[in-house]
């Protein structure tokens, strides 16, 4: 975990990340009187929440606030690096995700590395880092699970799926890790606002449960890429 950002700079990320959603369900004629991050769970149906991840799961650069533009030299910082968010080859650009898990739903992603994505459909193994920024309503109920040093872990003691997964009836892009050198023991990450998590896209996480009774987690996902 590092510090990103200050008190004033994320409660402007945070209102601006409202702003964006309550923009989208104005769009979808959802009503947004009283419309706060913590409660977008009660201005969606199944249906409109579908609609609404359908616009916030491939973002990128331009479509984000400006504390999120801006913020890679500061993160590069840390790393000691120069980072993008451009592939050269094969040429891509690395988008950015508005998760919302609603409490007590199956939003959030099954156990996973993202690095399987580039490895399994373009063959290539780039030095990826993940960056997890909570936004809204996240705690020890609903953080992000993590295999601490799963990243050293070698691939033959992997078990995983290899085309995506289906979790309780419900199909994912990503794969499904169902354990990880005779372990499944994850555990939440302690971030706190204005805070980012770092992390290879080797290491093990996922199965992001939202336990809080009513309450939406919001946070920010990309990888960027040493330019």
């Amino acid at each position: 975990m590092v510090d990103l950002f200050t008190e004033t700079e994320f409660a402007t990320l945070r209102d601006d990340v409202e702003a964006m959603l309550r923009g989208i369900l104005d769009g979808l004629g959802r009503a947004t009187t009283g419309f706060t991050l913590e409660r977008y769970h009660h201005h969606v149906d199944d249906a409109a929440h579908a609609d609404v991840v359908g616009r916030t799961r491939d973002l990128f650069q331009h479509d984000m606030p400006l504390e999120v533009v801006t913020m890679h030299e500061r993160l590069g910082d840390v790393l000691g690096l120069r980072l993008t968010d451009t592939v050269v080859a094969p040429p891509m650009t690395l988008h950015v995700i508005v998760r919302l898990i609603r409490p007590g739903s199956t939003d959030f992603n099954p156990v996973h590395k993202d690095i399987y994505e580039a490895v399994d459909h373009l063959g290539i193994v780039p030095p990826l880092v993940n960056f997890w920024i909570p936004v809204a309503g996240c705690g020890p109920h609903s953080s992000l699970p993590v295999a601490p040093g799963s990243h050293l872990i070698p691939e033959n003691q992997v078990l995983r799926t290899r085309a995506g997964s289906v979790v309780h009836g419900r199909k994912y892009r990503v794969n499904s890790i169902l354990q990880w050198a005779g372990s499944r023991s994850l555990e939440r990450a302690d971030v706190a606002d204005g805070q980012a998590l770092l992390f290879s896209s080797h290491l093990i996480h996922g199965l992001a449960v939202n336990n809080e009774p009513d309450t939406t987690r919001v946070a920010l996902e990309f990888r960027l890429i040493p330019a």
